[in-house]
């Protein structure tokens, strides 16, 4: 709804700056007057299945879904008890649109012409088309499954305690929005009826799907793709009486959020709790971006990468002109990827462009960014001084938007892929 600087023992490759290296006095000048090659952040060495299944959030356990032996669900084993169990029924529907890639890297069968064939539809069908089963509605014949909706708390979130209206499936750690209102939903409130209603409008699912590729394809830490959308014959009524198609949105990526590590504190507020650091050193280490040190985590350099991560999005979304327009602690993924595309938009130029208008404008996403992994650290520092355990003390004081300027600057300084308040040399066009 509503993202390490050293030692062997890192566990993380961070941001560095390469120097260059010549054998005489006059290339040595030479090259400090030259701006050094950028090395962006990258995953810690692991084989190309390793990085793919921790991008993916897929499990090395296999579950038997569908007719087919599949991938448990990761987000379902690393949130454990902040998943709250959610009843789904399976109910028909018919595939408006479906990635076939990424459908056939998850197991679907899928023509080599890449056509929906009849079977193809079925499978997709049986495998994603699932709502939440309603208080006292009886499910008769149709097939239920346990599923689980996220417990998360964060900047944007109104009276939810956390996904309202979408919940994981076991399987192939996809997260269906529109199921329904979840046990998490807040009240109904007439002033955000979009959140309240438990649907998504079939033309989000579309945005998302759009944008997805478009992360995959221009980001270097990529984001959430959608897998497929379901038409089940529902709509949504708005208060002047037009109609709008609803679609289930069926959505693969680990969905590793900031949100995730804190709690809802009344009326609007949130707060960190004794869950707070052992799922956050949980989810660094599945999104790549742990620093230990000795054995021991490294809070401080840990959520240094966490930066980097947010700065390289953030940069690389200038350079192509993309706002993401709705940024928010839920709305961040830990590993850098672009999560919750529905008010993504591309802009002509570099005006100050906004979507909504509480969100930021185009060209200062990575301040708003940094301001909501501050929340975040300083909720975990008030744990961990409170608590102690391995590593506490590493958890020091970080100039967020310090670091965020300091990143960025690493990242491109003379390429015109950050915002020109952060670089001089990038002009606007």
């Amino acid at each position: 709804m509503t993202r390490t600087r050293k030692s062997s023992a890192a566990r993380a490759v961070p941001l560095q700056q390469s120097r260059s290296r010549s054998s005489n006095a006059s290339s040595r000048q030479r090259a400090a007057r030259s701006p050094a090659p950028v090395v962006l952040p990258a995953l810690e060495p692991v084989s190309a299945r390793e990085a793919r299944l921790r991008q993916l959030g897929l499990s090395e356990t296999m579950v038997h879904h569908a007719g087919k032996a599949r991938p448990a669900s990761r987000a379902m084993e690393l949130l454990g008890a902040r998943m709250e169990p959610v009843k789904l029924v399976q109910v028909p529907g018919a595939v408006m649109w479906v990635d076939f890639e990424l459908a056939r890297e998850l197991g679907f069968s899928v023509p080599p012409d890449n056509r929906l064939t009849p079977e193809l539809h079925h499978e997709l069908i049986e495998a994603l088309s699932f709502r939440v089963l309603g208080e006292g509605e009886q499910p008769g014949d149709r097939k239920v499954i346990e599923g689980g909706s996220e417990r998360y708390a964060g900047t944007g979130q109104g009276d939810s305690l956390g996904a309202g209206r979408a919940a994981f499936l076991p399987v192939l750690n996809v997260n269906i929005k529109g199921v329904g209102r979840t046990p998490l939903a807040g009240p109904p409130d007439p002033d955000d009826y979009t959140h309240s209603h438990g649907g998504a409008p079939a033309r989000e699912g579309l945005l998302e799907a759009i944008w997805g590729l478009e992360a995959d394809n221009l980001f270097t830490n990529k984001g959430t793709r959608i897998l497929a959308v379901i038409d089940t014959g529902d709509d949504t009524e708005w208060a002047d009486g037009t109609r709008e198609p609803r679609g289930l949105i069926a959505r693969v990526g680990n969905q590793y959020r900031p949100a995730h590590v804190l709690e809802k504190d009344e009326p609007y507020w949130f707060k960190g709790a004794d869950f707070t650091a052992p799922l956050f050193l949980e989810q660094a280490r599945a999104a790549g971006i742990l620093v230990e040190q000795n054995g021991r985590p490294d809070y401080a350099a840990t959520m240094r990468n966490a930066v980097d991560r947010q700065a390289l999005l953030t940069a690389q979304q200038f350079r192509n002109r993309i706002l993401h327009g709705a940024v928010s602690t839920s709305n961040l993924e830990w590993d850098g990827g672009l999560l919750d595309h529905g008010t993504t938009t591309s802009v002509s130029r570099t005006e100050p462009a906004k979507v909504i208008d509480h969100g930021d404008a185009f060209g200062t996403e990575h301040t708003k960014r940094a301001r909501e992994l501050e929340y975040v650290y300083l909720e975990l520092q008030a744990q961990l001084a409170s608590g102690g355990g391995p590593g506490a003390r590493s958890a020091t004081p970080i100039n967020f938007t310090s670091e965020m300027r300091s990143a960025m600057r690493r990242i491109s300084p003379s390429s015109c892929s950050m915002p020109p308040a952060s670089s001089p040399s990038c002009h606007r066009r």
